[in-house]
This record gives C-alpha cells, structure tokens and sequence, in this order.
C-alpha cells in the first residue's frame, strides 16, 4: 500500500509523540466512558488534557463505534494490540 507514491508507514499515526504516560490516562478515560455508555448512561464526556492543551469530547450511545475506534488506536499507538497484516500473495 502506498500513498502518493511513498509507503505506508504504520509507526506515524496522529498519536505519534504523545508520551506513553498520557496514551494509557487517554485509554482509561475512554474504557471508562464506554463503560458508563454500555451500562445505560446517556451520555460521558471524556477530558483530554496533555501538552499544553485540554479538551471535552462528549459521547452518546449513537457515536459508541467511533469510542470503540478510539480505544483501538490508543491501544495500537501503545502495542496493546497489534495492526492487523496484509495477506501474503504467491504469484505463480
């Protein structure tokens, strides 16, 4: 896979450089919120505040697939899970 001729690169992400310290508080405030969500919540805001800045995001049941997508990247950018791989053609 390539983009604009130049291989893709699974090491840079949008969280490279954020300390891993912040990636793991990150990741338990939005374990915490999906569990409040799955337990019938209507709604969990979510504070974000690391380097220099700080921010709410706010989650209700109809968004819960973009939290679940946000605690997946967290746990790739911190090696929790692994990225899935491309499967291996034979060419004969």
């Amino acid at each position: 896979m390539s983009c604009g001729g130049q291989p893709y690169d699974l090491t840079q992400t949008v969280l490279t450089g954020v300390s891993t310290p912040t990636l793991q508080t990150w990741l338990t405030q939005a374990q915490a919120a999906l569990q409040s969500l799955m337990m019938g919540q209507q709604a969990v805001t979510v504070t974000v505040t690391g380097g220099g800045q700080h921010r709410e995001v706010s989650f209700n049941k109809s968004n819960q697939p973009q939290l679940v997508l946000w605690i997946k990247t967290l746990q790739a950018q911190l090696g929790l899970i692994r990225q899935p791989r491309r499967p291996i053609w034979t060419r004969f």
